[in-house]
């Protein structure tokens, strides 16, 4: 057999047929390319070489070819036909059909993926507003119903949608901070090369915990505070003027000029900021998980509830109770930060405090003292935009070595939330809970930061998802069962800034005033003298500087 086709343009090539081998012309070489199935273009040129096997001869004809009338054969005008066209013709096209098929089925997979994908987002939306749930604010009222939507917390809820750019804004910031942080920190070789690319070429919602938790164990071999020299300055404060320290200690005068700066609106060199909160960390890490706090005859004791991130208001604590010292000791009983805009002076000036009296200033964990809590609540958000990604990762190890409790005296016992979801729990229950750890959701550590007091006996779910409400009656038997007289807590926002509740038994005290700058409460504090006698002092909240709110959404 020999191959020949005699057709112009376009051709069919169902319209071929087989031909006997002596009416062959010799073959010669042709440019072929194909438009459609069943189709095919041949370009007459005797010189052109094809991409088939065969080479194969065209004859140009005025007319396209025209079926046989013999049954089961289609001969064109010439009588010859093109097998070899024709068998490569089909492969072609039935190469380009698998390839159309399996592109499709790739297209289909792609589809079912990225569904999966936005189940698998949309749940974890759901997961995320559960939490937020869960993570009520310190005002009960707050409830999920249609009344009180207005809330932040509520708006959070309704407005899920935001939540996949809140956690693309965060994990913008969190790379951004550690490519500002290599670029700052002189001789501190954070992560090896590859680390550098898998950590920064990852695109997930978790990049910012696992990047934080990559980053532990290189803390124990970074010089801190010690590298960063004022001198040259740094990208936070470029020819630095604010407070200076002449040594490594810090100092009364330091932490009171460093008040006044930050009454200004201004932060405090990085160098400073890392000694502050390495030195606590130090401080904290000795602590133990209850702390036991004496109160000798004719001294006196200062606790205050939720600051909030409320920095102005808490220098009207000092005002009016006096600056911490060695002759007044300050307890404040957790939630330092979230909420207010100036969150990262509150807690700076605390641990400030703290360095330079370890004995006259106890910082006790709240609920807000958390990862989670912080990156919603603003903290987070506030301390990276101010001192950069690792110190605020910083911040967030300092916190899981705050202590849980104090006791006064061996009577009064002061922590965050409240008691617990079942009876016998003991101090030294409380002092065996490691709390060196982000806070889980159910046991004693979870129920002191989350718990809430009623009015009604016995137990009952807590609104806010953790924790338990609890009545009177659990009250009396846990300070009976433990030896105490009274129990101090704050969590909750109080009209007075503070509420006695079960027969005298428990106080609820509330340092915040106008709590979110919409409340219209008052704040308060409370002291005891060596008696244990609680003395109210209630007040005002004071004017503050406008300043953008860092918490999500706005």
């Amino acid at each position: 057999m020999a191959y020949q086709t005699t057709y112009n343009g376009w051709c069919d090539y169902d319209k071929v047929e087989l031909a006997d081998e002596e009416d062959a012309t010799p073959p010669v070489k042709v440019h072929q390319s194909w438009r459609n199935k069943g189709s095919a273009r041949a370009a007459v040129n005797n010189k052109v070489e094809t991409d088939d096997q065969e080479c194969i001869r065209v004859d140009a004809i005025s007319s396209p070819p025209t079926p046989s009338p013999q049954s089961g054969r289609r001969k064109t005008s010439e009588g010859l036909i093109i097998p070899a066209l024709l068998r490569n013709q089909q492969q072609r096209h039935k190469r380009f059909d698998d390839d159309d098929d399996k592109q499709e089925d790739e297209e289909v997979a792609e589809d079912k993926d990225e569904e999966e994908e936005e189940e698998e987002e949309d749940e974890e939306v759901e997961s995320m507003e559960e939490e937020v749930v869960a993570a009520d604010p310190e005002v009960k009222e707050e409830a999920p119903v249609a009344s009180t939507l207005d809330a932040p917390v509520w708006n959070f809820i309704q407005r899920s949608t935001e939540v996949d750019d809140i956690w693309a804004e965060t994990r913008t910031d969190e790379v951004a901070g550690i490519k500002s942080m290599w670029e700052d920190i002189e001789d501190y070789d954070m992560l090896g090369d590859n680390e550098e690319e898998e950590l920064l070429g990852r695109d997930d919602d978790v990049l910012c915990y696992n990047l934080m938790d990559a980053l532990e164990d290189e803390d124990v071999e970074f010089g801190g505070w010690r590298t960063l020299k004022v001198e040259l300055g740094t990208e936070w404060v470029e020819g630095y003027t604010g407070p200076c320290l002449k040594g490594n200690a810090v100092t009364r005068e330091f932490v009171l000029e460093m008040v006044e700066h930050f009454r200004g609106q201004n932060t405090i060199h990085g160098r400073y900021a890392w000694q502050i909160v390495d030195t606590a960390m130090e401080l904290l890490q000795e602590e133990k998980t209850l702390v036991d706090l004496k109160v000798l005859e004719g001294r006196n004791i200062t606790v205050c509830g939720d600051v909030h991130g409320q920095f102005y208001d808490l220098l009207n604590i000092f005002k009016i109770n006096g600056w911490p010292s060695e002759t007044n000791p300050y307890v404040f009983n957790g939630d330092f930060v979230d909420r207010g805009s100036f969150s990262v002076e509150v807690v700076l000036t605390l641990l400030a405090f703290k360095c330079a009296f370890p004995q006259s200033m106890t910082l006790i964990r709240g609920n807000h003292e958390s990862q989670v809590m912080n990156m919603m609540y603003g903290f987070h958000s506030e301390a990276i935009a101010k001192y950069g990604m690792h110190l605020a990762h910083r911040f967030r190890r300092l916190f899981c070595h705050l202590p849980l409790a104090a006791c006064l005296n061996h009577k009064v016992l002061v922590m965050h939330g409240g008691l617990f979801s079942r009876d016998g729990v003991t101090l030294n229950d409380l002092r065996a809970v490691q709390r060196v750890r982000e806070p889980p959701d159910e046991g004693i550590m979870a129920e002191l930061l989350w718990s809430d007091p009623m009015a009604a006996m016995g137990r009952q779910p807590n609104i806010r998802g953790i924790g338990v409400s609890f009545g009177p009656d659990v009250t009396q038997n846990f300070l009976q069962q433990n030896g105490l007289s009274l129990l101090v807590r704050s969590h909750e926002v109080k009209e007075e800034g503070y509420e006695v509740m079960h027969g005298g038994k428990l106080v609820t005290i509330f340092s915040a005033p106008n709590y979110c700058d919409r409340m219209d409460n008052k704040g308060a504090l409370i002291r005891f003298g060596a008696d244990m006698v609680p003395n109210f002092t209630s007040f005002e909240a004071v004017p503050h500087p406008n300043a953008p709110s860092y918490a999500h959404p706005a």
